[in-house]
């Protein structure tokens, strides 16, 4: 037999320092039969990222070999199980384990530092300071002989203390790793190490030295061709990016990340979370939603506590940008009970942050003050970013007060923030309006062109600023605040602009809760423009102007609970966008038309009813009950929505039957308008819509049929859930077809989809069922 101990020797030692593909290429090229061999072939599949083929192989040695070479091959198993987020599969090798049988020393260091990795994967600190207390014992036994295995282990300890909030002590046994690492490299080892440096960094708030070390750790995993290590390292650049506000680079480098990894593994988790924090600052609430679901999922699978209340906090914050507040605090608590079992300060730090934000726009003062009194207590251990959160949560629960001296505490702070704290960007830009909201305040009790010329620079500052991070939300708010600024100095014009720019943002970009307040505000604009006219002429005080403007309210009217919001905001967008279209229309005509009082009529008509919509939602009651007849409700509104298929050259087909049905107009007229309107939407140009009404045993039957893709049948049983959208590529916020069936289910009625049509292969059919009142 043939001793290939010196070749396998040498291929085990290039696998510290060489190109593991080049490497893995001459082991196959080998083709040696030896299980040693294997495994070290193993070894370079699951460095470079290839975790199924790694576990095939695997799973041959441990089937066909015994000894030392089994439980090797074991603890690699393991690696790779929680890699792939196999939890199951995790334990299932760990109960397979005789630690009593494990003589070899190498081995049953190995085996410990896979325990305490593991410990850590599932957040039991607990049983990990309990390994890292065994190791401990055996390393001063054997006096480091085990060097990398030593290496390994300092990582372990590294970590636990970085999750912990402890970077001090990190960051000293990182530096102890790195000298090691000098006498004797390992580049994927040394990748690991440059990581947690850097994470502690970004912790302590020190984004540039962050960035400096994983691109290093990415541009040597790169070399070494190691795509788990890549993948790893562009996500935490990607992160680094998205926390300086640089959200376009930031998206690249995530989507680059899950590229390299098409197992949706523990990697997978974090750039999901990463891509949907950063659509969430662009308002796109749906589709971040949908991304931190794929995380929570992924999160679920693997069993990771600490990474699940990532996903936790980030699906808590979407909840609350949409005005859920119940939703928003269920999981942010959820979030937070992980991170104190886990005794992770950093992200208790956080969430805290969160939970009196939401709590402050949910006015639940009860909730407010135990999640403030939480926060002022947390142990910050000189970490700045801890601190940061800290400050932060204070000074807005004090502003909460609405008292002038605990606004001007809030304000301290704030400025102590701004000063102290611009590495965080968003952080630092929340602040800087949280003054702006203050001011606001100062202004109103003390009227003067200084506070006033003031307010004016730090807006100007801040909007460019919430610009940098691409915070929607922020940039609709200081278009308002703006648009007040505006009104002060007379300029109605420059006011007029403002709002419409926050009107097109949360238009564009689905904001439902804002997009109430943002119409009242431009309604109330337009009826008051020549009143301000007037003041104008007379040259009235800042006084009058101050109480004529209402300027110090708009923030606190962004806190509207009504729980039917998403319905009424939905309805609002369709009067304006059909406003919107109908001037363009009339713009459009060479010569006044025939029509052009019905037209005229129709404007006026939707925005009656954009005003009794925000009235009643404002006063927190329904609308009146206005009663109308069905047939006559369809004729008016496919009237207003004829330009809309004009547009697309498409035409209406019509069977209706004579029907005297009467309906609530408000409750009627959201069916109606969502499935006409998404007929005209998803239909194809030059095509026909189909309009039918009819009866049919105890019910009235609405249909609306278009000649549209088929809708896939996987997504059929989901269509009618909030946010639900097929044509990523077409504007919507996948709001219309569920406000349709919650309607409807108030009716008694019920709604079912047909597609394709019988006998094709597309098309799509709508059928409403409304029990038949008539006696």
């Amino acid at each position: 037999m043939i001793d290939n101990s010196g070749i396998i020797t040498e291929l085990k030692n290039r696998i510290r320092y060489d190109n593991l593909i080049e490497l893995l290429k001459d082991v196959q090229e080998l083709n040696i039969s030896n299980p040693y061999l294997e495994l070290l072939e193993a070894e370079i599949l699951f460095k470079i990222g290839l975790f199924m083929e790694t576990e095939k192989l695997l799973l041959k040695i441990i089937l066909e070999e015994n000894g030392d070479i089994v439980s090797e091959a074991k603890i690699l198993l393991i690696y790779n199980y929680i890699r792939l987020g196999d939890i199951n599969e995790v334990a299932s090798v760990f109960d397979s384990f005789d630690i009593d049988s494990l003589s070899n020393n190498s081995i049953l260091i190995k085996f410990y530092n896979l325990y305490a990795h593991y410990y850590s994967f599932i957040g039991n600190t607990t049983e990990q300071m309990n390994i890292f207390q065994k190791l401990n014992h055996i390393f001063e036994k054997l006096k480091h002989e085990y060097y990398f295995e030593y290496i390994e282990f300092l990582y372990n300890k590294a970590d636990h203390y970085r999750s912990s909030s402890e970077l001090v002590k990190s960051l000293n046994i990182v530096e102890t790793s790195l000298d090691l690492l000098k006498i004797n490299l390992d580049k994927y080892l040394l990748g690991k190490i440059l990581l947690i440096k850097g994470h502690c960094y970004s912790q302590m708030g020190e984004y540039n030295r962050a960035l400096l070390l994983f691109e290093e750790a990415e541009k040597l995993y790169t070399r070494i061709s190691s795509r788990i290590g890549e993948s790893a390292a562009l996500g935490n650049i990607a992160g680094i990016y998205q926390l300086q506000g640089y959200h376009d680079k930031s998206i690249e480098l995530y989507n680059k990340s899950l590229a390299l990894d098409p197992y949706e593994s523990r990697n997978a988790g974090f750039g999901y979370e990463g891509l949907g924090s950063i659509f969430s600052s662009y308002g796109e609430i749906a589709i971040a939603l949908e991304y931190h679901h794929k995380a929570m999922r992924i999160r679920e699978k693997i069993n990771n506590p600490q990474e699940l209340s990532f996903s936790f906090k980030e699906i808590g914050i979407c909840h609350h940008l949409m005005g859920n507040y119940e939703l928003s605090n269920e999981f942010l608590v959820k979030s937070l009970k992980i991170n104190i079992d886990t005794n992770n300060i950093y992200h208790q730090a956080q969430i805290l942050y969160h939970l009196v934000n939401t709590n402050i726009e949910y006015e639940n003062i009860e909730k407010l003050n135990y999640y403030a009194a939480l926060a002022e207590n947390i142990n910050a251990m000189n970490n700045d970013v801890i601190i940061l959160y800290q400050l932060l949560t204070k000074a807005i629960t004090l502003k909460s007060m609405k008292r002038p001296s605990k606004i001007f505490e809030a304000k301290l702070l704030l400025e102590e923030i701004t000063n102290k704290y611009k590495s965080n960007k968003e952080l630092y830009v929340i602040s800087k309006f949280n003054i702006c909201e203050i001011l606001l305040y100062e202004l109103e009790l003390y009227p003067n062109d200084e506070i006033m010329d003031e307010l004016s620079i730090l807006t100007d500052e801040t909007m460019i600023l919430s610009e940098e991070i691409s915070s929607q939300k922020l940039r609709v708010k200081i278009h308002i605040l703006k648009s007040k600024l505006a009104l002060l100095e007379f300029n109605f014009e420059e006011a007029m602009i403002q709002i419409s720019k926050a009107e097109e943002l949360v238009i564009d970009n689905n904001h439902e809760r804002l997009a109430i307040f943002v119409l009242l505000q431009k309604e109330l604009l337009l009826s008051q423009k020549i009143e301000w006219n007037e003041m104008k002429k007379q040259k009235a005080s800042m006084s009058d102007r101050l109480e004529k403007s209402n300027i110090s309210s708009f923030v606190s009217n962004l806190s509207m609970q009504n729980e039917g919001i998403s319905m009424l905001v939905h309805d609002i967008n369709n009067l304006v966008q059909l406003n919107q279209n109908y001037a363009g229309l009339l713009l459009l005509e060479e010569s006044i038309p025939k029509d052009v009082r019905e037209y005229i009529t129709i404007i006026e008509k939707t925005s009656q009813n954009i005003k009794d919509l925000t009235t009643n939602l404002v006063s927190h009651n329904l609308p009146e009950i206005l009663d109308i007849n069905i047939l006559e409700l369809i004729v008016e509104r496919i009237k207003i929505l004829t330009s809309k298929a004009m547009d697309k050259k498409m035409s209406f087909i019509t069977d209706f039957q004579r029907v005297d049905f009467f309906v609530n107009y408000t409750e009627m007229n959201r069916v109606v308008d969502n499935l006409i309107g998404n007929a005209i939407k998803f239909g194809p140009e030059h095509s026909d819509i189909i309009i039918r009404l009819y009866s049919e045993n105890k019910y009235l039957v609405f249909e609306v049929q278009n000649d549209g893709p088929a809708i896939p049948k996987d997504f059929q049983s989901i269509i009618f859930n909030k946010y639900s959208r097929i044509h990523r590529d077409i504007p919507g916020s996948g709001l219309g077809l569920a406000i349709c069936s919650q309607t409807l289910m108030l009716m008694n009625g019920r709604i079912v989809l047909e597609s394709p049509l019988k006998g094709r292969k597309d098309g799509v059919l709508f059928r409403v069922f409304i029990p038949n009142q008539l006696p």
